[in-house]
């Protein structure tokens, strides 16, 4: 979806007069990377409308001098949203053809969103629902909607997927359980779904009372790591308890602060589920996945991402970070904006 770099300074740095100014800017910019040590360039020799060029490219005011000391990181993010809003033109093409692409999904999607970086790729979303699902409100929490999206899909190669999720409205806010069975398999889906009955069966319970009933509950199965969090918008808490290895994480929007579980396996011998609580900032959103996603992940690494839709935040990590040995759930929740 990205033109060569000549047309995108081409429209970046339009004009016969800065033809040469383009053809030299190229040339660094394209040997520069080479080297990720080198994180600025020096362009000499310019005339006073080159040097205003680029400092508007760069979006800095700069005293005239015939040479420019040039970001490469900002050049890249000019070249790249120059080509990525171009190609979410309706009818744009760079090969010619009808131009089907980005422009026309965006149209006709119900949801459109994509996220795009440099050394991250770019990822996209496109929902498309019908006009009454579209128009139906979202779970409400104390007068407040979240919007609650997830990736959970089964180890390659299996049918049955030992991970499962489920999100439950209560008079305190929205309970999202995340529970993943021992090991693959129809065992550990077995596993699952035991916690999943139990977990909605008892709609006004705790978060500690939530996970000591999925551990009765699953006696006879293999047994899960689980955990289960509540979120209330107001007074802005999120509680939260685990047993195992499923992670939760809250961003704050600057930075994220992880969710502590308890060791143990539930529905094998006594566990202790232990409650923790955590500020709920504006504008937060939390993460709660199994360990098919690895323990790298961080939002920190992804600058703008929890801005964008849950779906679109959950399918980047899941892209990222999947082991792929195992199955795998990603859930995102935050406030739906207004």
């Amino acid at each position: 979806m990205s033109d060569p770099a000549d047309a995108r300074l081409q429209r970046l740095l339009g004009g016969e007069h800065l033809a040469p100014l383009r053809k030299r800017l190229r040339r660094r910019f394209e040997r520069a990377p080479l080297d990720h040590a080198i994180e600025h360039i020096h362009v000499d020799g310019l005339a006073a409308e080159e040097h205003a060029a680029l400092a508007a490219l760069l979006g800095r005011r700069q005293r005239h001098t015939s040479s420019l000391k040039i970001d490469l990181g900002l050049v890249d993010g000019a070249l790249r949203r120059s080509g990525i809003a171009a190609s979410l033109r309706d009818g744009y093409s760079t090969s010619g053809t009808r131009g089907n692409g980005l422009g026309a999904m965006r149209r006709m999607a119900s949801t459109f969103d994509l996220y795009s970086a440099p050394g991250l790729g770019t990822a996209v979303l496109a929902r498309v629902v019908s006009p009454s699902a579209a128009t139906s409100s979202l779970p409400g929490v104390n007068g407040h909607r979240l919007v609650i999206s997830a990736v959970s899909l089964p180890k390659a190669g299996e049918t049955l997927n030992g991970d499962a999720w489920v999100e439950q409205g209560t008079e305190r806010g929205m309970r999202i359980l995340v529970v993943d069975g021992l090991g693959h398999g129809p065992l550990a889906n077995e596993a699952a779904h035991a916690a999943v009955q139990a977990f909605r069966s008892a709609p006004t319970e705790d978060p500690a009372a939530a996970v000591e009933t999925c551990h009765l509950a699953m006696r006879s199965t293999r047994g899960a790591a689980l955990a289960v969090a509540e979120i209330s918008i107001h007074p802005g808490v999120v509680r939260f308890a685990g047993v195992g290895n499923v992670a939760g994480s809250i961003w704050n929007g600057s930075v994220s602060h992880h969710t502590v579980s308890m060791n143990g396996t539930a529905g094998h011998g006594t566990i202790r589920p232990r409650e923790f609580s955590y500020p709920w900032p504006a504008g937060g959103l939390l993460v709660m996945a199994s360990d098919g996603l690895t323990t790298r992940w961080s939002l920190e690494s992804y600058p703008g991402l929890a801005s964008h839709d849950p779906a679109l935040v959950a399918g980047i990590l899941y892209r990222d970070h999947s082991r792929g040995r195992d199955d795998v759930t990603v859930v995102v929740a935050r406030e739906a904006k207004r």
